[in-house]
């Protein structure tokens, strides 16, 4: 299927690639109607005056934005167009829910508009073109074609159509204008999120074409009103992670569509009465800044992040829509333009140093980003508490497990780049899952049925974790993250099912030999500048080769086309899980070096202290990280013996005399976390025991809903 794009019912383009020029008249048509505005003009009060006079420069502002068309696409559309207005290659009875074909000829329309309107295009003014674009209005208007699906009825048609009646508007007839003002009145005030923003800009054009300040001012409230934090329902969550669909993060999805609206209104609005206030500019920068740039690594959003559009190009392209909302902020908020510049500069054009690292935790998405100055990982979890992953549209038919403790790890940031159609998706890279298809069903949303998931924060190193329970298939899975490696432990791996269990550690695109080694450590691994070793003397499995898929096996838009790639595959094999127990370990170093891979693992300085169905934990050069699955208690290096009486995830970082610690409660139940560790400390919620020679600190995290609590303690000499 050749699917075109309507610049995702986008009322305007997100780039704005060669500021247009459009002259704007305030003017009714009609010369009685130019009379009766002059009237009332003199005696309207000077705040309608001056609201009147701001919204024709917002008018203008949106107009500046629509960008360029090309010219030869401009003439391959005006080619193609029939004498009735219709274009022969677009199904005008196709019912799909998902990349609706008739959408396309409002797509077409709005791009010659874009073309007509432009002075330094050759089409500028042509009124043959205008006909064609006339010709086409009337079809529309006369088809009444309708989507099943509501979003295309009542948010992305109209996104595309205002923006050609915004266009057109003086050359519009009062039958044309009549007729694109019931297209835009399929939109109206409601919903939350995203999707409530979509319609209150379809109402604000509407507005504008209508010359109904009263609309538009209750428009612009309604776009603005989801510039806030979302404690309990969709939206920008505490955590700067964006929901909709009920608990789910969409940060790819209508969380980038959120942050390219908002910053392009915060763009359109600037320099009127209408501009944003310094409170909502500040919810921007800091959904922006400290939750979306997470997302994106040289040019690609994780795979994590991208919900269910994983479509062709969907990495790069999700970057890109970033990108477009970090150029709108350079100039909505000048006073912050350097640090949306350096966002832009390294997370979207691959030209500068990364300046973000450390451990990120969305507690409120079950999501976890790890960056350093060469690498980054992203972690997708899910709890009771959170979605997954899901199907809408019939798009993301195969996603069922990545909300399972799917891991993915870059360097350059193309490492999966299109791998979707050719994926084993029962082989997510960091999930353990039955080794078959015949379990994908029909539902539409996935969630891990537990509720202990979550993980620590930090500026080096942090950890994460999660108890799993999928489908009759049981886990308990870590993933510590240091600056030189992520290491990944399971246990108690046991399944209700007779098809083989595994764990795989990666599968990528293949780039550049691969070598196997044995070093001190165990089974070694190197491909593509990464080492992937075996710490439990578990054997790897090794495929790599040609592997053929087709993208109607991710979304039914698209066509059965061959495509075929080149794939490198690691993994771990369980066996059947029947009635047994099983367990993984192994560790990635995303960045080493063909010449020096070997060394640097056997080198590195990272150690398994422990790893048993209770307690995963390890030290990291001299921080140690534990995760307590249950109550239980193991011994440091250091001789200290660290206790926990409820599940928790815990860090340790010593720093000359005092040490931090930072706490995670993952199931987010608890009022309270006891650790117990041997020896006499001071600090916050310290409380010595001379009889067990050892101190009690009660972390209180009842108000941390899953954030990582953080507090000094020093030891103290008896």
């Amino acid at each position: 299927m050749n699917i075109e794009h309507i610049n995702g019912g986008r009322m305007f383009p997100a780039v704005p690639a060669g500021l247009m020029r459009v002259r704007m008249m305030h003017l009714f048509r009609f010369g009685k109607y130019i009379l009766l505005t002059g009237i009332f003009a003199c005696i309207l009060p000077d705040i309608c005056l001056a609201g009147d006079k701001d919204m024709q420069r917002v008018k203008k502002n949106i107009l500046e934005l629509m960008g360029k068309i090309p010219e030869e696409t401009v003439e391959r559309y005006v080619d193609m167009q029939k004498p009735d207005g219709s274009w022969s290659d677009i199904n005008y009875q196709d019912d799909s829910r998902s990349a609706w074909a008739p959408a396309g000829h409002a797509g077409r329309l709005r791009a010659m508009a874009i073309a007509y309107s432009d002075r330094e295009s050759k089409y500028y003014r042509r009124k043959d073109l205008s006909k064609k674009i006339h010709s086409g209005m009337k079809f529309w208007f006369e088809g009444n074609f309708v989507c099943p699906n509501w979003w295309y009825n009542q948010i992305g048609v109209p996104r595309t159509l205002g923006g050609l009646f915004l266009l057109m508007e003086n050359e519009m007839s009062r039958t044309e204008m009549s007729a694109a003002i019931r297209c835009m009145q399929n939109a109206k005030f409601g919903m939350t999120g995203q999707n409530s923003v979509w319609l209150a800009e379809n109402v604000l054009v509407r507005a504008l074409l209508q010359k109904d300040e009263k609309t538009f001012l209750q428009a612009r409230e309604y776009i603005l009103k989801e510039l806030a934090v979302s404690w309990n329902g969709e939206g920008i969550r505490p955590d700067m992670s964006f929901h909709q669909h009920g608990f789910q993060q969409q940060f790819g999805n209508y969380g980038l569509a959120f942050a390219g609206t908002q910053s392009c209104w915060a763009r359109v609005f600037r320099g009127s009465i209408y501009a944003l206030t310094q409170t909502q500019l500040d919810v921007i920068h800091d959904y922006l800044l400290d939750g979306l740039q997470w997302t994106c690594w040289k040019g690609y959003m994780d795979i994590g992040s991208c919900g269910r559009q994983v479509f062709p190009e969907a990495q790069q392209d999700k970057a890109s829509a970033y990108g477009t909302a970090l150029q709108h902020m350079m100039e909505a908020d000048p006073a912050r333009a350097a640090e949306y510049r350096q966002a832009y500069s390294f997370d979207v054009a691959a030209t500068a140093e990364n300046e973000l690292t450390g451990t990120r935790v969305f507690p409120y998405s079950d999501y976890v980003l790890h960056r350093t100055g060469d690498w980054c990982a992203g972690l997708k979890m899910s709890s009771f508490r959170t979605v997954g992953s899901e199907i809408v549209n019939a798009e993301n038919l195969l996603g069922m497990y990545m909300g399972d403790g799917a891991l993915f790890c870059y360097r350059r940031g193309n490492e999966y780049e299109n791998i979707f159609p050719v994926w084993d998706w029962a082989m997510l890279p960091g999930t353990t899952c039955y080794k078959t298809d015949s379990l994908f069903p029909g539902v539409k949303s996935f969630r891990n049925r537990h509720d202990f998931t979550g993980g620590i924060s930090g500026s080096r190193a942090g950890t994460a974790a999660l108890i799993l329970n999928d489908q009759g298939l049981a886990a308990r899975k870590s993933y510590f993250f240091t600056e030189r490696a992520v290491v990944c432990m399971g246990s108690g791996i046991q399944g209700d099912k007779s098809y083989e269990t595994v764990t795989s550690v990666e599968q990528k695109i293949k780039h550049g030999q691969i070598v196997i080694a044995e070093t001190d450590r165990g089974q070694t691994v190197y491909h593509d500048g990464m080492a992937y070793c075996a710490l439990d003397r578990s054997p790897l499995t090794v495929k790599s080769g040609r592997v053929s898929g087709y993208w109607k096996r991710i979304a039914t838009m698209f066509d059965s086309k061959p495509v075929e790639k080149e794939v490198f595959a690691l993994w771990i094999s369980h066996g059947v899980t029947l009635g047994k127990a099983s367990s993984y370990g192994y560790a990635i170093f995303p960045d080493v070096k063909e010449n020096d891979w070997q060394t640097r693992v056997e080198q590195s300085d990272i150690e398994v202290l422990q790893h048993d169905e209770k307690v995963h934990a390890i030290r990291n050069s001299h921080t140690v990280q534990a995760v307590f699955f249950e109550p239980s208690s193991f011994r440091m290096p250091d001789g200290y013996e660290l206790t926990a009486g409820q599940p928790c995830i815990v860090m340790l970082e010593p720093d000359r005399r005092k040490w931090t610690v930072s706490v995670c409660e993952p199931t987010q139940k608890e009022k309270a976390i006891v650790l117990r560790l041997s020896g006499k400390w001071t600090g916050e919620n310290c409380r010595y025991n001379e009889d067990g020679k050892e101190t009690a600190i009660t972390i209180p995290v009842s108000d941390a809903k899953g954030k990582t609590v953080r507090f000094a303690i020093e030891p103290q000499t008896e």
